[in-house]
């Protein structure tokens, strides 16, 4: 079984290491890089969140084969991408997914509108980022990283701040497991309306924390995605 992962805004492939220690050898983890960080740091940003989905279900092509079943997991924005992920391999006839695992994300259609904070000043980007949580101070208060990473944060932040849901999407044909974060902005009510773009019944798993309560529960999140796969796996045997 193959378990791609998508990261947050601002994130890479690597914000998912430690997860490998946790699954058992019988599940591949396949951590999904977007361009501009990482192994394609010499890869220019994508335009569009459009682009993003293209490029990364096209990577997901080269791991699976037809028929070959796999799951996908996705934090905040990575939770948007996978939910465009599918809905773009409907649309070309390709393999779908054979469950989505949708984290710290409410459902697109409650999106209100969002300020523009890409193109802040840096100060005052930093400060929304301590907002938000997920960044280490001493990230924060270090020239060089935030040179480094503020790139991938703007351009993060503009693709999410141009993206619009399509609220002529069918609903989606496989399971939609929903975690989030108990102290998160996005509220437990807020989380259960994934059930409008599910065909069956959607599950939903609530972590003490923040917006980034991933970071604290890898142990329990990790057992928690693999307890679905087996369950999935045999389901589909």
């Amino acid at each position: 079984m193959k378990l791609f992962l998508i990261p947050f805004a601002g994130g890479s492939a690597v914000s998912y290491l430690k997860w490998k220690l946790h699954f058992s050898d019988e599940i591949t983890i396949i951590p999904l890089e977007l361009n501009g960080r990482g192994i394609k740091s010499g890869q220019p940003f994508c335009k569009n969140f459009q682009e993003v989905v293209e490029t990364l279900s096209n990577e997901i092509n080269q791991y699976v084969n037809k028929d070959e079943r796999y799951f996908i997991f996705g934090h905040s924005m990575g939770a948007l991408l996978a939910l465009e992920i599918y809905y773009q391999r409907l649309k070309k006839k390709e393999g779908l997914p054979n469950a989505l695992f949708l984290s710290g994300c409410k459902p697109p259609f409650l999106f209100e509108k969002r300020n523009v904070i890409s193109n802040l000043p840096t100060e005052e980007l930093k400060n929304e980022l301590r907002r938000k949580g997920g960044t280490p101070e001493e990230v924060l208060a270090s020239n060089e990283l935030m040179d480094y990473f503020l790139p991938m944060i703007r351009a993060d932040f503009k693709l999410l701040e141009e993206y619009q849901f399509n609220l002529e999407y069918t609903k989606v044909h496989c399971p939609l497991v929903i975690l989030g974060g108990t102290e998160d902005k996005i509220e437990k009510s807020e989380l259960l309306q994934w059930q409008s773009l599910a065909h069956d019944p959607i599950t939903l798993h609530m972590f003490k924390g923040n917006h980034f309560f991933i970071h604290s529960y890898p142990k329990e999140i990790t057992k928690l995605i693999e307890e679905y796969l087996y369950l999935l796996f045999i389901e589909c045997t």
